[in-house]
């Protein structure tokens, strides 16, 4: 019986520990997940308390077209009165991309993103297991377009281009904090 104990115990402790050291997993909630900033340093996600927020997710170079022309959309909209205070994020996966070329991508991507806004440009270089699968991806090639409430959950979902229908549809997704549209 002690000898079940003790095993027992050391794999709890073992789980505990791989937890500590990778405390954002698939199962933490999206404001938990680490993110990198265009410049290098750590940061998350923060999402209105009472609207979430929106997210532009992009696994590519083909998606990056047309994750740039959500964002221009969505950011021209938002100074509309019901769309004010709800956050826009982009979130760029480099997983695919080899180590040595991801530091000259993050450099082009930030010159191209005004400075305003670069605070709400992510990087994803290690795992993006948590994003692919909060955006449901099938393929790499599209953008990724998520309206999330509150807690992370997503709301409203739309994979493409930004049409304006697209657009539209995405911006008047009810998103509350009692689990989505109605």
């Amino acid at each position: 019986m002690s000898i079940r104990l003790a095993v027992c115990g050391a794999a709890v402790l073992a789980t505990l520990a791989t937890l500590a050291e990778n405390p954002a997993s698939a199962d933490a909630p999206l404001a938990a997940q680490p993110l990198t900033t265009l410049d290098g340093k750590s940061g998350t996600i923060a999402l209105d308390p009472a609207r979430g927020g929106l997210l532009v997710l992009g696994f590519s170079r083909q998606s990056n077209p047309q994750a740039r022309e959500w964002s221009r959309q969505l950011r021209a909209r938002s100074g509309e009165t019901e769309h004010r205070g709800v956050p826009l994020y982009n979130v760029i996966g480099l997983v695919g991309a080899p180590r040595f070329v991801r530091g000259m991508v993050r450099r082009g991507i930030r010159s191209g993103v005004p400075e305003a806004d670069r605070g709400t440009f992510f990087i994803v270089e290690e795992d993006d297991a948590f994003w692919r699968t909060l955006a449901a991806v099938e393929d790499d090639k599209p953008a990724y377009v998520l309206r999330v409430n509150p807690e992370g959950v997503v709301c409203a979902r739309h994979v493409g281009p930004a049409t304006e229908q697209a657009v539209a549809r995405i911006l008047a997704a009810r998103c509350d904090a009692a689990g989505g549209a109605p």
